[in-house]
C-alpha cells in the first residue's frame, strides 16, 4: 500500500486518452486489433476503464459486439454496472467524437503513463526497504535492474505482425544487393572456429548454447579459447565464470594458450629465453584485452545476471561463458533434475535479457563413453532441459582421450584430432567440425588450419 506521502503524489496519466480508446473501440469493435499490441487492461490508471477494457476484450473474444448498450449488459451481468459510474458513465465514452484514426496515438500515450506509473512504484517500494534496512544494498541493486529490466521489455510489446514487403522496406534492402548486404551484418558473433561458425552462422544475442563433454575432454580449454578470441582478435568484451578453478590458474591457462608454451614447462620454471618472450608479449596482449574473469563461489544466476549487468553496463559485454552448470547453485527442488531444469531456463532468460549469447559448459553422462562414438542429445548430464531450453547444443569429443581412459593404444591418425559437433541448432543444420588439440598449452584449432587463430 503506498504511505501517506506517497497518495500526496499525483502518479502519471491520461484520464482523456484512456477514455478515447474506450469510445473508439465502442463506435468500430474492428480497431482492437490496433491497440491490443500495444496495451493490456492492466494499463488503464482508473479501475473503471480497466473493467470496462477487460469487458471489451472478452465480447470480442466470444465474437460478440461491444456497443453502449452491449457493454452496459455485460457489465450489469457481472454487477459491475454501478461501480463504473452506471450506464451515463459508459455514454460519456463517445462525448467528443474520439478521431477513430488516432487510436494507436491514444494506446500509445496510455502505455507511456502506465510505464511511469510502474516505475514509480519500483522507486518508492525500494526506498521504503532501504529505510527498514530489511535488505542487503546488493539485494535492492539487483532487484531494481531486475525490475527495470522487467518493465523495459514489457514496453517492447510487439505491435506486428508486417507484411514481408514493410519488413524489407524497414531494414533497407530495396534491392537485392540491399539484401545480402543487410543478411551480412545479421551474422553472429565469431568464436574464431571458423568452420563452426560459418555452420552456425556466429553466435546470436540472446542465444543458450551448450557446450558438453565427459571429463578430460577440453570443455574448459575451448571455452577460454572462444573467450581469448573474442577478446584478442574482435576486441569484445568477454566474462568468463569459472566455478572450478581460481583466477590464477585461468589466467595461465589463457597465457600459455596465448604463448604457444607447455604449461609443465611454465610451471617449472625451466623456459628457455623464446618461452620468455612469447610469454611477456603474451601477457602484455592479454592485458590490453577485454576479457574478464570471475571465480565467485556458490555462484547463482541472480549472481551471474547482476556481474553480468556491471560489466554490460561499464564496458559493454558481447559474451558471457559458465564454466560449469553441473557446480552452479540451483533453486531448491525435489531432485538434481528440477534442479538443473530451472537452472537452464533462468540462463536462457539471462541471454534473452542482456541480448548477448550465453556459452554454458556442461558434463555428460557415462553412457556416452562406455557406448564409444559421438555423444548424442540424451547424453547430456541431469536434464533434458538443457537440450529443449539451448539455442545450440555441442559436443567436444576426442577418441584420442576415450582410447586412453580405457587404457587402449592410440592410432597415429587419432592422436591430436577432435570433433566438436553440433547436435542441436534451432536455427540452422547440425553437422561436425573437425579440430586440432594441443596438449601441450591445453588449446585447440582448426583441423585444417581454419579454426582457431587467437
Amino acid at each position: 500500500m503506498p504511505t501517506s506521502e506517497q497518495q500526496q503524489i499525483v502518479l502519471p496519466a491520461n484520464v482523456d486518452a484512456e477514455k478515447h480508446i474506450l469510445g473508439c473501440l465502442l463506435m468500430n469493435n474492428a480497431l482492437f486489433s490496433q491497440v491490443d499490441g500495444i496495451i493490456s487492461a492492466e494499463d488503464f490508471s482508473l479501475d473503471s476503464h480497466r473493467k470496462m477494457y477487460l469487458r471489451i476484450e472478452q465480447m470480442l473474444e466470444d465474437h460478440r459486439p461491444a456497443d453502449l448498450a452491449t457493454l452496459a449488459e455485460e457489465l450489469a451481468h457481472h454487477r459491475e454496472l454501478e461501480a463504473i459510474g452506471g450506464a451515463t458513465f459508459i455514454s460519456s465514452l463517445t462525448d467528443g467524437m474520439p478521431k477513430l484514426e488516432n487510436i494507436r496515438h491514444y494506446a500509445k500515450i496510455v502505455k507511456d503513463k502506465a510505464l511511469l506509473r510502474k516505475l514509480t512504484h519500483i522507486g518508492y517500494t525500494l526506498a521504503e526497504r532501504s529505510i527498514r534496512c530489511e535488505d542487503s544494498p546488493l539485494e535492492l541493486v539487483s532487484e531494481l535492474e531486475s525490475s527495470v529490466g522487467k518493465l523495459a521489455v514489457s514496453g517492447l510489446r510487439g505491435t506486428g505482425p508486417y507484411s514481408i514487403r514493410d519488413v524489407m522496406v524497414r531494414g533497407n534492402s530495396a534491392s537485392l544487393d540491399d539484401f545480402l548486404q543487410s543478411q551480412r551484418r545479421s551474422q553472429g558473433l565469431e568464436t574464431g572456429f571458423f568452420e563452426f561458425d560459418d555452420l552456425t552462422g556466429g553466435l546470436q544475442p540472446g542465444d543458450l548454447i551448450i557446450s558438453a563433454a565427459r571429463p578430460s575432454m577440453g570443455k574448459t580449454s575451448w571455452g577460454l579459447d572462444v573467450s581469448r578470441y573474442v577478446g584478442l582478435q574482435l576486441k569484445l568484451p568477454v566474462l568468463f565464470f569459472s566455478l572450478e578453478m581460481n583466477l590464477e590458474s585461468i589466467t595461465s591457462r589463457l597465457v600459455c594458450a596465448e604463448a604457444m608454451v607447455n604449461q609443465s614447462r611454465m610451471r617449472g620454471n625451466s623456459l628457455s629465453s623464446e618461452e620468455l618472450l612469447r610469454i611477456s608479449s603474451a601477457i602484455a596482449r592479454l592485458e590490453e584485452a577485454p576479457i574478464f574473469l570471475d571465480d565467485a563461489a556458490s555462484l547463482d544466476v541472480r549472481d551471474m545476471l547482476r556481474r553480468s549487468r556491471k560489466i554490460q553496463q561499464e564496458q559493454g559485454l558481447s559474451l558471457v561463458l559458465l564454466d560449469y552448470i553441473g557446480l552452479m547453485n540451483a533453486p531448491r527442488a525435489e531432485n538434481r533434475t528440477q534442479e538443473v531444469a530451472q537452472l537452464s531456463r533462468s540462463l536462457k532468460a539471462l541471454a534473452v535479457e542482456l541480448q548477448i549469447p550465453v556459452i554454458v559448459l556442461s558434463q555428460l553422462n557415462r553412457a556416452s563413453e562406455e557406448r564409444g562414438g559421438w555423444p548424442r542429445l540424451s547424453d547430456l548430464r541431469d536434464s533434458g532441459a538443457l537440450e529443449q531450453d539451448a539455442d545450440i547444443v555441442c559436443f567436444l569429443f576426442r577418441e584420442e582421450q576415450r582410447l586412453k581412459m580405457c587404457g587402449q593404444a592410440v592410432p597415429l591418425d587419432l592422436q591430436g584430432r577432435a570433433d566438436l559437433v553440433v547436435a542441436k541448432q534451432r536455427n540452422g543444420p547440425t553437422g561436425a567440425v573437425p579440430l586440432v588439440f594441443t596438449g601441450e598449452w591445453a588449446s585447440f584449432g582448426g583441423f585444417h588450419g581454419g579454426g582457431n587463430t587467437a
